[in-house]
């Protein structure tokens, strides 16, 4: 890793940051894409601003029922890590809304923090492709096909999905 902010960044003394996470960005995505037997996916599900907590509790429950339903076909466990600190209960209520005896995933969500673990900001970085690709807004223009283009084919729907 170099710690000197390369020049071609660097105009008239100033350094820009957003220009070298975009190369950053764009080279993460194309590391995903080139990935033999790697799969992504991502979810969403549209709710009331006013209502974040609740559309982030049922989104999340209903894709933890996705992971049991998916492993209980393939007879096999699982695990879920996420980034965080793990202050939010409604990670931990979803998972033990599951019947113990019958669980794939077999653990409460892992939190780690994104700083301290490539895989996590790679995810955050499918995240964040997703995002970009459903909410279309000036700020982001640079990034709406950046799932389309890099990730889709790694992921079995070609694209995020509402739940």
């Amino acid at each position: 890793m170099s710690r000197r902010f390369p020049d071609r960044h660097r105009h008239d003394g100033v350094e820009f940051w957003k220009d070298l996470g975009r190369e950053v960005a764009a080279e993460c995505l194309e590391a995903l894409r080139c990935t033999e037997g790697l799969t992504v996916g991502a979810v969403f599900r549209h709710g009331d601003p006013k209502q974040l907590a609740q559309t982030r509790h049922s989104a999340y429950t209903a894709l933890v029922e996705r992971f049991e339903s998916e492993l209980d076909a393939h007879d096999a466990l699982g695990m879920v890590f996420m980034d965080g600190d793990g202050s939010d209960p409604t990670y931990r209520t979803a998972h033990r809304a599951l019947k113990l005896d019958q669980r794939r995933v077999i653990e409460d969500a892992i939190h780690l923090d994104s700083k301290h673990s490539q895989l996590e900001q790679m995810a955050d970085l499918v995240a964040w492709s997703a995002y970009a690709s459903l909410d279309h807004h000036g700020g982001n223009e640079f990034a709406w096909d950046w799932y389309a283009t890099s990730l889709a084919e790694r992921d079995i729907n070609r694209g995020p999905l509402e739940i």
